[in-house]
């Protein structure tokens, strides 16, 4: 496919098809799981009548996640990963069973289209005590989230909770 994109600009440099009061070209792609094999094609030489400039559309090499793109990003030849740049934090606001928490957080704050929420850590305002959750969040609507902990998970009303996702451009 990248192949393909650059020789059919260079295609349309040839044939004209470009606007002749333009200084220089923009060949632009996206590639959130890919973007190390975009820019490696894109950045090489290009054999236009002008300059060009490429743009990387992938807002994920910025974000990154904690499920999807993790489970698929590259990794770099000193052996390094991408690392979640993104967390969306939600208050416990109400304990209406055990096992249950909600939270105030939920579709319009997080996206959810490549997978649910992950709990990550609990903070206790009061003592600013981190935790590990080994919660899931279950179900979410518009301004909620639910999620089940197991019984001995200590989390009160007023918690906050660090909520992982999946697919940060929908965030």
């Amino acid at each position: 496919y990248l192949r393909r994109l650059r020789t059919t600009a260079e295609l349309l440099d040839r044939n004209g098809m470009f606007d002749p009061r333009r200084e220089s070209f923009i060949v632009s792609c996206g590639g959130s799981t890919f973007f190390d094999l975009v820019v490696d094609e894109l950045s090489r030489y290009w054999t236009l009548t002008r300059p060009v400039t490429t743009v990387l559309r992938s807002g994920c090499y910025l974000l990154h996640d904690h499920d999807f793109y993790a489970s698929s990003a590259p990794t770099f030849p000193w052996g390094g990963r991408l690392q979640p740049a993104l967390e969306v934090w939600a208050q416990v606001i109400s304990r209406p069973e055990p096992g249950l928490a909600i939270l105030n957080s939920g579709r319009r704050d997080i996206g959810f289209d490549l997978g649910l929420p992950i709990p990550l850590r609990i903070i206790d305002p009061s003592s600013t005590v981190h935790s590990i959750t080994a919660g899931t969040i279950t179900e979410l609507n518009d301004q909620h989230a639910y999620l089940t902990i197991p019984a001995a998970q200590q989390l009160s009303v007023g918690d906050l909770v660090a909520l992982g996702l999946s697919h940060p451009c929908t965030t």
